[in-house]
């Protein structure tokens, strides 16, 4: 599972049918990622977006709006907020800065 999500990052996810797909049921599921890994299956996928938003970032000049419809966020507000929480910064002041280093 934690392979397909890290393929599928920017897809909305159905853990549920996720379970289901990989014979397990949601509470099977969630009990058994508890065991592998520290954090929920959706932090998981918001690590992922995470990592992938700063490299668009720094590589790209895409506009913030285009890197939060390309990691699947439908509301580039809520990407900024979800990136503002990870990070402590807005993607454009960390865009701004990771520019001020090279």
């Amino acid at each position: 599972v934690a392979s397909y999500l890290q393929v599928h990052y920017n897809e909305s996810a159905d853990f549920a049918a996720l379970a289901r797909a990989h014979g397990m049921s949601r509470r099977s599921f969630f009990r058994n990622w508890g065991k592998c890994y520290d954090n929920s299956p959706r932090a998981y996928v918001t690590a992922i977006r995470m990592e992938h938003a700063t490299a668009m970032l720094e590589r790209t000049a895409m506009r913030i709006s285009e890197i939060a419809d390309k990691l699947g966020y439908s509301d580039s507000a809520y990407f900024i907020s979800a990136f503002r929480r990870h990070y402590k910064t807005t993607p454009l002041k960390y865009r701004q800065r990771q520019q001020t280093h090279d």
